[in-house]
């Protein structure tokens, strides 16, 4: 395939939000249309188990706002981008970031603020 000019890779997924299905129908009828579209006609209803996560994931993320879709991105850019060693160089960046004195104080609030024990919390009100 030979690129087009002025043409590269999707840097937005946002640019990939298809707006030719109403919000208000539902999604059994898009699953059935999308198969019938693939060539998949089903004569027995269609649920959501027949649909794969991928295909799931794809649709909903379709139908999110642009900045929502931005989260998203950067979500799965995490996901794809951290790897266990990079994690432990993390841990290790910050392992003894505080003083000391800093230590004391923090395990000394949380001794004092959030160590405490309300018997009768538990019980439901009457």
């Amino acid at each position: 395939m030979i690129a087009q000019p002025g043409t590269g890779p999707i840097t937005d997924v946002s640019v990939l939000h298809g707006d030719f299905w109403p919000e208000e129908e539902d999604v059994e009828d898009f699953i059935a249309a999308y198969r019938e579209w693939r060539g998949h006609k089903r004569a027995e209803p269609v649920t959501m188990i027949d649909v794969s996560p991928l295909d799931a994931i794809i649709e909903d993320l379709k139908l999110l706002p642009p900045e929502k879709l931005k989260i998203a991105t950067d979500f799965v850019s995490r996901l794809n981008g951290t790897s266990e060693e990079d994690r432990q160089a993390a841990l290790a960046r910050t392992s003894g970031c505080l003083s000391q004195e800093e230590a004391d104080e923090l395990e000394r609030v949380i001794e004092e603020g959030c160590e405490k024990i309300d018997e009768d919390g538990w019980r439901p009100l009457l």
